[in-house]
C-alpha cells in the first residue's frame, strides 16, 4: 500500500506548485471561432440564395411530384398520365 502514490506520480506526472505570477498560455494565441462562424454563415446564405434561385427559375412541380421517363407528370389532371397511380404495381388493385 505504501507503494501506491510513486507510481501515481510516475504515471501521470508530478503535480505543479502554486505560481502566483503564472498568467497562463497567451502568447502566439488568437481566435479562430469567429473566422470559422463567418463562412458557415456565408455557406447558409448561399444555400439560401440557390434554393431561392431554383425555386423561382425553375418549376417546383418535378420536386413535388413523379414523372416518367419521358418527363411527364404522373396522376396530375390536364396530363396524358393522369389516370397512372402514383404508387403503381404497389397498392392490391394493380395486381
Amino acid at each position: 500500500m505504501g507503494d501506491e502514490r510513486p507510481h501515481y506520480y510516475g504515471k501521470h506526472g508530478t503535480p505543479q506548485k502554486y505560481d502566483p505570477t503564472f498568467k497562463g498560455p497567451i502568447y502566439n494565441r488568437g481566435c479562430t471561432d469567429i473566422i470559422c462562424c463567418v463562412f458557415l454563415l456565408l455557406a447558409i446564405v448561399g444555400y439560401v440564395a440557390v434554393g431561392i434561385i431554383a425555386w423561382t427559375h425553375g418549376d417546383p412541380r418535378k420536386v413535388i411530384y413523379p414523372t416518367d421517363s419521358r418527363g411527364e407528370f404522373c396522376g396530375q389532371k390536364g396530363t396524358k398520365n393522369e389516370n397512372i397511380s402514383l404508387l403503381h404495381g404497389v397498392l392490391p388493385t394493380a395486381w
